[in-house]
């Protein structure tokens, strides 16, 4: 992202952590047990508003089951006392899995 905007790595790290402050945007983190490390490292930023998002229609169904399976989630963790999170996993095609 900050190589598309010409900013740099750490200002845009700076404005996701803003947006994930002001609950416009949530983060997935890499899911890491036994994957190559190169495949894993950068974080995936969903809204949390499906209608901001941009782009393609796959864009905005990976946005909307993103933020389905938070809500699941946050569901669960609040009523049950799960200890649950969400993290993706790219193939080596580099197709998304989430966990």
């Amino acid at each position: 992202m900050f190589e598309d905007l010409q900013v740099d790595q750490k200002t845009v790290k700076r404005w996701l952590t803003i947006l994930e402050n002001l609950y416009l945007v949530f983060s997935v983190a890499p899911y890491a047990k036994n994957i190559p490390r190169g495949l894993v490292k950068m974080r995936k930023y969903y809204f949390f508003d499906c209608g901001q998002v941009e782009g393609d229609e796959g864009s905005k169904l990976e946005n909307l089951v993103a933020l389905s399976i938070l809500r699941e989630i946050d569901f669960l963790r609040d009523t049950q006392g799960r200890k649950l999170s969400l993290h993706y996993v790219r193939d080596k095609e580099g197709a998304t899995l989430y966990r």
